[in-house]
């Protein structure tokens, strides 16, 4: 851990991240989402939960990808960005979306996901 860092609630976190219209879905290694964050509404709906499905199911315009995860997996890619994606919400408007992926690390800096 890095000396003087605080690790804000969750509870704030979700606040701030949800007012900026930004969510996170973390997944394990197996691409099964763990934890969302923040906006979720984005990608997760009343009648369909986040947690427990693939990644391919909450972000199915990554299908198709499978090689460029891998890589972030791996290591060997930082970051993938989809740019203007487009989505129906629940209530019929269309929004656009910019999907990044980026590798979760755990406290030793291992990609768990």
């Amino acid at each position: 851990m890095i000396e003087g860092l605080r690790i804000v609630d969750t509870t704030i976190a979700n606040l701030v991240l949800d007012d900026l219209h930004i969510a996170c879905a973390l997944t394990n290694r197996q691409l099964t989402v763990t934890e969302v964050y923040g906006a979720v509404r984005y990608f997760c709906l009343e009648d369909r939960p986040c947690v427990g499905c693939s990644l391919y199911e909450v972000v199915p315009e990554l299908v198709g990808s499978e090689e460029v995860i891998a890589q972030i997996l791996s290591g060997t890619l930082p970051r993938y960005e989809l740019a203007w994606v487009n989505r129906e919400s629940g209530d019929g408007d269309l929004r656009y979306l910019n999907i990044t992926l980026l590798p979760h690390r755990n406290a030793e800096g291992d990609i768990i996901g």
